[in-house]
């Protein structure tokens, strides 16, 4: 069961929401689940666990780690957990993760928010062919699978290992954060409403031979009565109008957060001098390249990119995740102006509070510390996240 410390599920404006009943302060634990489900990425099932993510060292004849192996002779839920893992093999995303929930038989999708978007032909063809599968499995009808499969996909949170990586944290080109592993559900974590700028984070404990431990911790000071809140997607740099092309998507609604109604935020974002296109292509190239290793390639990008934006100011947004790109490059290829790469990005999101909140969340913030050698700093602004034992973790000397 979920504990639940300073705060409560309440009713909101759109549904169930989670509010502060006293005031709190940054870097307070305000949930601690040890029930969620998750379903790991194809790309981590040879060397991760099915059932408690943690690294396989050593070979295994199934889909879990030794331990776990040992907790399935006693916990049945977990068997059939594993058994479902077994069965669909490759499938991933919300199918993988409804499968694991419904054998595992601990999540009531019933309290869940529903999705009843139209699915498109191809997806559509997809989830109908695995409900009918699920149902075997579960004993439930091919209906009720399908919906549970829908539910699952608007209700998951990625699971990301933020000490994961020969470079903590340079593995997942996306914001920089970590590597994602998978994704996971619970039902107290559907609780919480987004927003671009969040109140609060969610953090993963990954235990070889234990549950994952899922906390969300505040990321600044909460009054008592306001709605604690997570970042449901990256969003470095990106304007309000890509935001909420982004969440519409996923999650079928309009985002309408303190920062996505600031207009002085997408003012800076969208200076008058602008980046050329050639310059936007770029930076989508160069990401790309860093996505497949292809570190030497993103640096090459990187170096025409910088010449296409030299007339931008520090501060502009679509600079910002140019000086990030460059920092990944040159601490994956260990260049010897990395440190200077840091002290600049660092410099350009102190002249501006709002926008840093846009550029990047503290985990990256910490990232670029530690890459620039001043790892106290960077584990004093990961533990607000992460927690102290985490930050270490994260930030090993």
């Amino acid at each position: 069961m979920a504990i639940f410390s300073k705060c409560e599920v309440t009713a909101g404006p759109h549904g169930q929401q989670v509010v502060a009943t006293a005031p709190v302060d940054p870097g307070t634990a305000l949930v601690v689940d040890e029930e969620v489900i998750f379903a790991v990425e194809c790309q981590h099932m040879q060397s991760r666990c099915a059932l408690c993510c943690c690294t396989c060292e050593e070979e295994v004849t199934g889909v879990a780690c030794k331990a776990c192996d040992a907790r399935c002779a006693r916990d049945p839920s977990l068997q059939r957990w594993a058994d479902a893992a077994q069965l669909l093999g490759p499938a991933q995303g919300s199918v993988a993760l409804c499968a694991a929930a419904l054998a595992a038989g601990t999540i009531d999708f019933s309290k869940l928010v529903q999705d009843s978007r139209e699915l498109d032909s191809r997806t559509l063809q997809i989830f109908q062919l695995v409900a009918g599968n699920l149902g075997r499995i579960t004993k439930r009808t091919e209906e009720d699978c399908f919906a549970c499969i829908q539910a699952a996909r608007l209700n998951a949170h990625a699971l990301v290992d933020h000490a994961a990586g020969s470079t903590p944290g340079l593995d997942r080109f996306d914001d920089l954060t970590g590597v994602q592993l998978g994704q996971l559900l619970s039902e107290p974590l559907s609780r919480f409403d987004h927003a671009c700028d969040a109140n609060a984070y969610l953090s993963v404990d990954i235990r070889p031979g234990l549950p994952i431990r899922a906390t969300v911790r505040s990321l600044r000071a909460i009054s008592p009565h306001e709605p604690v809140t997570l970042c449901y997607l990256p969003h470095a740099g990106n304007t309000t109008e890509i935001r909420r092309q982004r969440l519409q998507e996923a999650y079928d609604f309009k985002c309408e957060c303190r920062l996505c109604a600031s207009t002085t935020l997408d003012a800076l974002l969208r200076c008058p001098r602008g980046p050329p296109e050639e310059a936007i292509k770029c930076l989508d190239g160069a990401w790309t390249a860093l996505s497949v290793d292809n570190n030497e390639a993103a640096d090459e990008i990187g170096r025409r990119a910088d010449d296409a934006w030299r007339a931008l100011p520090p501060t502009h947004g679509f600079k910002l995740q140019l000086d990030l790109l460059r920092i990944t490059t040159k601490a994956r290829l260990r260049a010897s102006d990395l440190d200077l790469r840091c002290r600049m990005f660092l410099g350009a999101l102190a002249v501006s509070p709002e926008l840093t909140v846009a550029a990047t969340d503290p985990l990256t913030r910490a990232r670029v510390l530690f890459l620039g050698g001043d790892v106290d700093a960077a584990r004093a602004l990961a533990a607000v996240c992460l927690g102290v034992d985490g930050a270490r973790a994260a930030f090993p000397n």
